[in-house]
């Protein structure tokens, strides 16, 4: 017997910030994301570090360090401080995140329904799905997605909605 494929929630802001640090987290595992950070990263200490050693800047002995040090923590401050607390002040101004939302899955797509409308994305149209253990994402665009929390979700049902999510190209 198939699971009810129709779940009603309402997106906490603990979802949001979820949701926000799956899609950065996503960017920073892209190949060109680490090849460009790997890259640009031997160079620019190079650079600063023989910039900081003439001796206008000789009292600053291990600052090239300390700016290699804070670009290579620039990615995890943005991941556990920058993310959260913009999604969280995001969440408290979009006022359409706070409403009751019904999602239901089928052959056909996902349909939600709320307060601010009614509409069915075919699974053949999104452009991206990515999974985590928190949140699915179901992406229209490079940065356009649908949040589901999985805390609304049985076991069957997350089984059966990433079945038809498995649907969704790369």
């Amino acid at each position: 017997m198939a699971p009810e494929r129709s779940v009603t929630l309402t997106i906490s802001a603990d979802d949001f910030v979820d949701a926000m640090k799956l899609h950065l987290l996503s960017r920073f595992k892209r190949p060109w994301f680490v090849a460009i950070a790997a890259l640009s990263s031997i160079p620019l200490y190079v650079l600063v570090s023989d910039l900081l050693k003439s001796p206008v800047f000789e009292w600053w002995d291990h600052s090239a360090l300390l700016l290699f040090v804070a670009l290579l923590a620039a990615p995890f401050f943005l991941y556990f401080i920058g993310t959260p607390l913009s999604a969280r002040s995001t969440y408290k101004r979009q006022k359409s995140l706070h409403q009751p939302l019904t999602l239901q899955w089928s052959e056909d797509g996902l349909t939600a329904t709320g307060q601010t409308g009614h509409w069915t994305i075919a699974w053949s149209e999104y452009h991206r799905f990515l999974g985590g253990p928190k949140t699915l994402l179901f992406y229209q665009s490079p940065n356009l997605f649908q949040i589901l929390p999985t805390r609304a979700l049985s076991q069957e049902q997350l089984d059966d909605l990433k079945h038809f999510a498995a649907r969704i190209s790369p």
